[in-house]
């Protein structure tokens, strides 16, 4: 008769616990390659339903090419340096 009320309390503490861990808000979302391949996929479904004659590998092509591109023109991470800027 003992067991019942403290089997209970474990099992309640342990469903408390998987929530808590579940809903952490501190975990990251999606990681930059994850991001990276997502925008591809994006890219590559979007020209392959255009253009029914396209194959998968050109597709592929484009779209990596054009996000290397995209990626190339957008400015870099500002990073904090000790000398200050030359003003011109």
């Amino acid at each position: 008769m003992n067991r019942l009320p403290m089997m209970t309390v474990t099992i309640g503490f342990l469903f408390a616990g998987a929530q808590s861990i579940a809903a952490d808000p501190t975990q990251p979302g999606m990681s930059k390659r994850q991001q990276l391949n997502a925008q591809i996929t994006d890219c590559m479904k979007k020209r392959m339903f255009a253009d029914q004659t396209l194959s998968y590998n050109a597709a592929a092509k484009t779209c990596k090419s054009q996000i290397a591109k995209q990626s190339a023109a957008a400015p870099g991470a500002l990073v904090a340096s000790d000398t200050p800027a030359k003003q011109q």
